[in-house]
């Protein structure tokens, strides 16, 4: 068994939500970890929610995983009510 964390970065469209992920994975990679993303990108040709995943283990990361240990919500609506399935 690995010890993995998977971070859940959302909100909504233009929040930051790729540069914020970014720099979660960049600093992951620094530390030493191996690093997977997976990036949501909603039905909808503008707005929306959606998120960001980043997976991260001392050992190869090669798939994104089930679920999410923290999830930063950089907008309100998502922060209200994680589970929605609007989101997923």
């Amino acid at each position: 068994m690995t010890e993995e964390i998977v971070w859940r970065i959302a909100g909504g469209s233009g929040d930051g939500i790729d540069s914020t992920s970014q720099n979660l994975a960049k600093a992951l990679m620094r530390s030493g970890l191996h690093v997977f993303t997976h990036r949501h990108y909603p039905s909808r040709i503008r707005g929306g929610h959606t998120y960001v995943e980043v997976r991260a283990s001392p050992d190869p990361v090669r798939s994104r995983g089930d679920g999410y240990n923290f999830l930063l919500a950089l907008g309100d609506s998502f922060a209200r009510n994680p589970q929605e399935e609007a989101y997923y």
